[in-house]
């Protein structure tokens, strides 16, 4: 019986600090499949806003998870992830509940349908500030470029286990959900490792995740058991 943990490599996807900049660098107003949501009467000025024909919305200042899903094919939810997490490690003050709520519904998506899903329109909706994306890509850029550079197609069994990825994913998510600086940054870190091992099919990345949300939860109960032992002496 073959290892889970055994190596096996293909060819290599495409790097990730690629997909990344062509995020950066979208034009919001490219696409034919979009139609505006409202037009005056009088010829059709004063257009409020777009949307893609799937009910998915478009805003010059706003980027939704739908634009960023179509970025890769099969590997959507990893680059979804990635993305979502990142802003935390920097971090960001401010941002982790709401990043938190995709990364808790990308979750669910995975225990429920493993490695490969398609996007739900109400969760294609959500959207997250484009001026915070550039701001995360520009700050995580080089590292990602690093990256680029170590991670490659190996031990393709943890890739495959999605359903095990979405749980570790839920339980980083209600992490992020709760105001803790330093278990909030270890949380972010897992859950982008997992989108980092999805996107290159590297289980390697994804057991390193794996760890960093074990360390987490130790994080956790380390400061729970002390301020108990404060409280009650």
């Amino acid at each position: 019986m073959r290892s889970m943990f055994e190596a096996e490599e293909g060819p290599s996807p495409v790097p990730i600090s690629e997909l990344v900049e062509a995020l950066r660098k979208k034009d919001p107003a490219e696409g034919e499949d979009r139609i505006s949501l409202e037009e005056s009467a009088e010829g059709g000025e004063g257009r409020e806003g777009q949307e893609y024909r799937d009910g998915s919305a478009s805003q010059p200042d706003r980027i939704s998870l739908q634009e960023i899903a179509e970025a890769t094919e099969g590997r959507s939810h990893g680059l979804m992830l990635l993305l979502l997490a990142l802003p935390e490690t920097i971090p960001m003050v401010g941002f982790s509940l709401i990043l938190g709520l995709p990364i808790f519904l990308i979750g669910i998506l995975m225990v429920r349908h493993g490695t490969s899903f398609p996007l739900p329109r109400w969760l294609g909706r959500r959207t997250m500030k484009r001026s915070l994306l550039n701001s995360t890509i520009d700050r995580t850029l080089p590292a990602l470029r690093r990256l680029d550079r170590i991670l490659k197609p190996r031990r393709t069994r943890m890739v495959e286990a999605g359903r095990l990825q979405g749980v570790v994913c839920i339980v980083m998510a209600v992490v992020l959900a709760v105001p803790f600086p330093g278990p909030n940054i270890l949380a972010a870190f897992a859950v982008a490792g997992i989108g980092l091992g999805i996107l290159q099919q590297d289980g390697l990345a994804i057991a390193a995740a794996f760890g960093m949300a074990v360390l987490t939860l130790l994080v956790i109960a380390g400061a729970v058991t002390g301020v108990g032992l404060l409280v009650w002496g």
